[in-house]
This record gives C-alpha cells, structure tokens and sequence, in this order.
C-alpha cells in the first residue's frame, strides 16, 4: 500500500508521499520505514532555512477536546480503545461507536474484505468474526460504490503519463463478481484512465445488484 507521513510546525507543514505511480502496491514497506525516514529527513532540512516555531497549546487555539475509539475515530464507549483528541468547534464525531460490540469487532462493510485478510488487525482489535454486523445491520448490507463518490471532482495531473493517472474502482456489499462501466463501456479490472470530462461510473453484480455514481475529470 501507499504510505504518507505528515509533519507540521508554527510555521510549516510538510507531507511526504510514498508509492509506485502505476498504482501497484508495494512490498513490504510500512510507514516507518517509508515515508517515515523521508519525511524526518525532510523536516530537519527544512528547519535549516524556516524556524519551526512553537505551537499553541490546543485548548488556548479554541480546540474543544473529545474522547473517541482509536479504531472508529466514533465517539468511544466502554468497550473501545480509546483516546482523548481536539478538534475545531463542530468537527468533532457526535455518534458512538457500534464498531465494538464486547469482545468482538463488527466491521463496517467496507473494510470486511481487509480484516479478513489481515489476521493482526483482528488480533489487535479482539475480533474474531470480521464479517459480523453493527448493530442494527441487515445480514447482508446493500451494494454499493465506494470509490469513486458521487460528485466527486478530478483534475489530470500535468506532466503525469496517462497510464499512470487511473482512478480506483471499489465496490462492498451485495454478493458475486462486480463488473465496472464507464459511460455505458465496460472496463476491465478496477482501475479506469481518467479522461476529460463527466462521467457515469456504474457497478453491477452477476446478480444485478448495481449502483451508479456521477463524477467530474477537468
């Protein structure tokens, strides 16, 4: 997977990028060892020409505090992990965390597929059933898109070699083979060249599940 570390100080902020351009994951590379290393590199550098400063405490820059789940980023109940954070007045969540139910974990849909194939995350989070359900959850949750998003916006990179600037097709939900098309044209795999324009993307399951979203490419 990709990897991105971001530092800030009073006066700058820096953000490093690690990954393959052709959008292929990488091997063996976490964030500690990739853009970790840069990113520290980069900073030092950095404070060389532009003093980092002091930051204000949180509280005094009008942050308001609250406790969360530090697997959900939901408010945290008793049975969560959680942690004290800050956030700007109304950014902070207001729903609770349903993510831990006891002992178990019930994974949003959307990150089923990647619980089931990381055995440490389930270990670290005390779940033993990755394909259960928030509470309240229907046993199979509807089909739909999640990336991209309806009405998102994209602009092509400039000096970035078209087969390289894809967009990432994903899908949760439903059940069978998803099948992609991009203004009625089906797409093989799930990546799609960007292309000027506006765009109907539309996913479909072998069991005629589907769900269409609408975006932007300037």
């Amino acid at each position: 997977t990709d990897n991105w570390a971001v530092a800030t100080t009073a006066n700058f902020t820096v953000a490093v990028w690690v990954g393959n351009f052709n959008g292929r994951p990488m091997q063996g590379v976490g964030g500690i060892t990739g853009a970790g290393p840069l990113l520290h590199r980069a900073v030092l550098l950095t404070a060389r020409r532009y003093p980092p400063g002091d930051l204000p405490e949180p509280a005094s820059a009008g942050l308001v505090s609250a406790r969360v789940c530090r697997l959900s980023g939901l408010l945290a109940t008793p049975d969560c992990p959680g942690m004290d954070e800050w956030f700007l007045p109304g950014t902070e969540p207001t729903r609770v965390c349903d993510w831990h139910q006891g002992a178990r974990i019930a994974w949003p849909v959307e990150y089923r597929e990647w619980a089931s194939q990381n055995p440490g995350a389930q270990i670290a989070s005390g779940s033993t059933d990755p394909g259960a359900m928030p509470r309240g959850s229907q046993a199979l949750a509807p089909f739909r898109i999640l990336s991209p998003q309806n009405g998102d916006r994209y602009a092509l990179p400039i000096g970035v070699d078209p087969r390289y600037a894809t967009l990432s097709l994903r899908a949760a939900g439903g059940s069978g083979a998803v099948r992609w098309f991009v203004d009625g044209r089906p797409v093989a795999g799930e990546r799609w060249p960007l292309a000027p324009g506006r765009h109907a993307i539309r996913a479909e399951t072998v069991r005629g599940e589907r769900d269409e979203v609408r975006i932007d490419v300037r």
